[in-house]
């Protein structure tokens, strides 16, 4: 007796793919609805902008931004800039707000990484060519290697999206993605928000000169140097390493 039933090799897939497009469409109609909110409302791009830091001056602004940062990978949110403005608007006035704004945005950050990590794993399935090439090589060197090339990477300041949405396509390992995530991202945490604090904010949407704490501008400068020069350090020690 012949089964007629079709094969089940290609319902996973054809589920994988409405998943996506589902996941897609949800994207779109969030872009949509905040662009249709902007045109009901007739804002600019400055105006809303000025609603989100009311809110997030409000006392739900920490939730708020912890919530906005989580999401962000879903509209491709610049993470650098969620982190100045993070800075600017709760780390501006003393050491305690500065260290607030520090501990908001790496809650934020991580649950961010873990969202792009996510995408990465679901969306990015079929990125990979199934045969051999550089980019097969590479990610399995990233898998062999995952602790210390995401933290090399995030050291070096490439796009904070980028990394985490690659980590999770190449599928490195979970625990060290979080470990090296979290100590990569501190030097980018110590560069933004201070770098935010030392802004005021609300002087430069009403269009005035912004008025710079030099010392807070200078602690960043500084980070970012240390931070490309320990990833240059970490470089040369993995490549020698590998050629063992």
């Amino acid at each position: 007796m012949i089964d007629a039933s079709p094969p089940a090799a290609g319902k996973p897939m054809l589920h994988r793919r409405k998943l996506k497009a589902l996941g897609i469409g949800l994207w779109l109609l969030l872009i949509g609805a905040y662009l249709a909110y902007l045109w009901v409302n007739q804002l600019s791009a400055a105006q809303a902008l000025d609603q989100i830091v009311t809110l997030l001056e409000t006392p739900w602004g920490p939730i708020l931004y912890i919530l906005i940062y989580t999401f962000s990978p879903l509209i491709f949110f610049s993470a650098a800039a969620l982190a100045v403005t993070g800075g600017c608007i709760f780390g501006a006035g003393s050491l305690t707000n500065l260290a607030l704004a520090m501990l908001y945005t790496t809650i934020g950050s991580l649950g961010a990484a873990q969202v792009a990590y996510w995408m990465g794993c679901y969306f990015g399935a079929d990125l990979l060519p199934a045969h051999e090439n550089m980019a097969t090589r590479y990610a399995e060197r990233m898998r062999r290697h995952s602790f210390m090339t995401v933290l090399i990477m995030h050291l070096l300041f490439l796009p904070y999206e980028l990394v985490n949405y690659l980590a999770g396509i190449v599928r490195v390992n979970r625990l060290s993605f979080l470990v090296a995530t979290f100590l990569g991202s501190l030097p980018g945490l110590f560069t933004f928000i201070p770098f935010g604090a030392s802004l005021d904010m609300k002087k430069m949407m009403a269009g005035e000169g912004p008025e710079v704490s030099w010392r807070l501008l200078l602690l960043s400068l500084g980070v970012l140097v240390v931070s490309l020069v320990t990833a240059r350090t970490l470089r040369k020690r993995e490549a020698t390493l590998h050629n063992l």
